[in-house]
């Protein structure tokens, strides 16, 4: 089959018949179709006709076939239990979302597709598992070990991207997959480890509660050599975090207001905040809000974050992430909408490094307030310093050794989105070594032409 087809799927007795179209939808825009393809829901005129029904007694032999599950485009509610059957391709293995445990099987069958793949999407990229499930008054109230793809060890690889590609080859298509591209990002959650000597006791006592002796005497060292102007303050890393190469997206998240103890800890009206965006867009950085804990559910408090970032950058504001990726499905995602945000990088991992959403590639999220395609984009958060250190520890494996590892196996097929702290390379609460390193590390895994 050569591009510039079309491929018409026909499905039938679809109650929820928009999470399909969002599906379809989502396979039109993905980086890794063929040029020239085009999918639908029922084209006339089509090339190549799959038949989303079980009832297949008179499907015509040269139409593909795929098995409705019958979920997930016919219920609301999430069924249980959900497994991830392993189904090969091309010596490559697939993962289906299925109420069944089967044993591993071929993704195709002549024609015959072996699973419900546009079901298993849906589960994947709407992140339907996250429903009913909303932020709580501590950053660490939600487990993402219970999350589906951490749960079966598939959160280290591009699932959906995998999926995507596999169903245009199974057409008979052929789909090349490009180097890996990069994103990098900042969160700036604070501009100054030691912004006045009550931060400074603070710290101390932070220290002393968590019974962290051998830090203390780093850290009165660190504050009297800042004073002394011996050094720059531990967190003010922006003049060398701030990548100076051409052709690659960067971007940095700002902080402009709060109402819990995870905010306010600097004004972005300030000077030194001032200073860090001037060199940011001086290094073809963009900026985007990063509002804090409690507007994952505030929009009052939202708008006046946003508008205050708006005023001190001069223009309006389009992206954001939210502070400890504190995100809920569906509440967040109409709120973002309402803001006139549309483009989103909160869906990632604090502590796993992988894909939260099966994928790396932007794509819209599904508002299940008002089952339709929302106007929202979503770049998934794949790589955040913290969660490099904190899935190695979890797995017993030098963090720089466990990254190396994840950037080899996605070197093609996917987009990552890096995020480094300005406050990471602090040497009182990080080793400001090991994470220099591995940020050098994904420097080098930049493709050609990519940075």
């Amino acid at each position: 089959m050569l591009p510039g087809k079309k491929i018409s799927i026909e499905a039938f007795s679809f109650l929820l018949f928009s999470r399909l179209e969002y599906v379809v939808s989502f396979l039109n825009n993905h980086p890794l179709k063929p040029a020239g393809v085009e999918l639908g829901v029922g084209l006339g005129n089509a090339s190549v006709h799959i038949h989303y029904s079980n009832e297949t007694e008179q499907v015509p032999s040269s139409a593909f076939v795929i098995p409705p599950q019958e979920h997930l485009f016919q219920n609301k509610e999430l069924p249980s239990p959900l497994y991830a059957n392993i189904y090969s391709f091309e010596e490559q293995f697939l993962y289906a979302v299925e109420t069944e445990d089967r044993l591993p099987g071929t993704f195709l069958r002549g024609r015959l597709f072996q699973f419900d793949i546009l079901e298993t999407l849906f589960f994947y990229i709407s992140r339907i598992e996250e429903l009913n499930i909303s932020p709580g008054s501590e950053p660490d109230r939600y487990s993402e070990s219970s999350q589906f793809l951490v749960r079966n060890g598939l959160h280290r690889e591009a699932v959906v991207d995998q999926l995507v590609a596999a169903f245009f080859r199974a057409l008979g298509l052929e789909v090349p997959l490009p180097e890996t591209r990069f994103i990098w990002t900042h969160d700036i959650d604070a501009l100054r480890k030691f912004p006045s000597f009550y931060k400074f006791v603070r710290s101390i006592v932070r220290l002393i509660g968590r019974k962290q002796w051998r830090r203390l005497v780093p850290l009165v060292r660190a504050y009297y050599r800042v004073v002394e102007k011996q050094q720059p303050d531990p967190f003010d890393t922006f003049d060398w975090l701030f990548l100076k190469r051409g052709g690659v997206e960067k971007m940095i998240f700002l902080m402009a207001g709060g109402l819990t103890r995870y905010d306010n800890h600097y004004q972005i009206s300030s000077a030194e905040a001032f200073r860090a965006v001037q060199l940011a867009l001086k290094r073809g950085y963009r900026i985007g809000l990063h509002p804090s804990y409690a507007c994952w559910i505030n929009p009052v408090q939202f708008a006046e974050e946003k508008q205050l970032l708006e005023s001190v950058i001069g223009h309006e504001v389009k992206h954001s992430r939210q502070h400890f990726l504190n995100f809920s499905i569906p509440h967040t995602i109409s709120l973002l909408e309402e803001a006139g945000i549309t483009e989103d990088h909160s869906l990632g991992f604090r502590s796993h490094i992988g894909f939260r959403c099966g994928t790396g590639f932007p794509y819209r999220l599904y508002n299940f307030e008002q089952e339709r395609e929302s106007t929202v984009t979503e770049v998934p958060l794949v790589i955040m310093d913290s969660a490099i250190l904190a899935e190695a520890k979890q797995r017993g494996i030098e963090a720089f050794d466990f990254l190396k590892g994840f950037l080899k196996k996605n070197k093609k097929g996917t987009q990552i989105s890096v995020n480094f702290h300005n406050s990471s390379f602090d040497g009182v609460e990080w080793d400001r070594q090991q994470m220099k390193r591995l940020y050098a590390l994904i420097q080098e895994y930049f493709p050609a032409g990519n940075g």
